[in-house]
């Protein structure tokens, strides 16, 4: 059994680059996100229904209303 373990962030943002994460998908298998939702994720799904909410790159400095935990288990396109 593999003990849970954080990634350090390796941006001055604070977060674990895509390179990072695939390089752990790679050597160690699926890794767990988090990403707290703003109010700037809400009105981001009402004008783009089908894009990519970035939250890192955000402006919204609100109070979080909650989150989501994923698992990623791959990475690149089919």
């Amino acid at each position: 059994v593999q003990t849970a373990y954080m990634l350090d962030s390796d941006s001055t943002l604070g977060y674990v680059s895509q390179e990072t994460i695939k390089e752990e998908i790679s050597s160690n298998g699926p890794v767990t996100a988090r990403l707290d939702i703003k109010g700037s994720f809400f009105t981001f799904f009402a004008a783009n229904p089908k894009g990519v909410y970035d939250g890192c790159s955000s402006t919204d400095t609100s109070v979080a209303y909650g989150g989501h935990i994923v698992t990623i288990v791959g990475y690149d396109t089919i």
